[in-house]
């Protein structure tokens, strides 16, 4: 995240612009900054339970736990569409997909999630 900000005050433009294009391009330096950290050999362990206890209550701590036990793209999938609120065409757009392909796998990703959370697996 600090990565990320740092982009962000180098940018030449900086806070300024519009604030549609501004999002795409913080979404996108973050996937880029993730894929660089893991990459990189320098990596950290940091328990995602550590990031989300402190702002979640029980309900939506267990949600988030059965979340984080989805595969990688539907996890960010249903996080870009119901934690951020992005539309299908802009996670496709961010995510360098078809909007389609978002379409099926939000449906599947919704699909594995209710077996976790009606199993409690």
């Amino acid at each position: 995240m600090q990565d990320v900000f740092l982009a962000l005050m180098k940018r030449p433009e900086g806070l300024s612009g519009d604030a549609e294009h501004l999002k795409a391009w913080l979404i996108r330096v973050a996937i880029n900054k993730g894929k660089d950290f893991r990459k990189s050999s320098k990596r950290k362990a940091v328990e995602l339970k550590d990031v989300y206890a402190y702002s979640l209550d029980k309900e939506e701590s267990d949600v988030m736990h059965r979340i984080r036990l989805l595969p990688p793209f539907d996890r960010s999938i249903i996080y870009l569409y119901y934690y951020e609120s992005y539309s299908v065409e802009e996670i496709a757009q961010n995510l360098k997909v078809k909007a389609g392909t978002v379409y099926v796998r939000l449906k599947r990703a919704r699909e594995k999630l209710k077996d976790l959370l009606v199993d409690g697996s």
